[in-house]
């Protein structure tokens, strides 16, 4: 739940976990899901975001 938020609200990058027992109402509208559809994980759109992300969580680079 907490890097759906993240990745909704404070990157930008639309992420939506495939679990369905979660809160969906942080997640932007481009990564929503339809009820009854069938969906292929493929990644990230853009996956310099989350990438940054986690090298500043983990201090291997500075937030600009």
């Amino acid at each position: 739940m907490v890097w759906q938020e993240v990745m909704n609200t404070k990157v930008g990058e639309p992420s939506n976990s495939m679990r369905i027992d979660i809160p969906k109402d942080k997640v932007l509208p481009a990564a929503r899901r339809e009820d009854g559809m069938k969906y292929t994980v493929t990644g990230f759109l853009d996956p310099e975001p989350p990438s940054k992300l986690i090298d500043e969580l983990l201090g291997r680079k500075k937030a600009k």
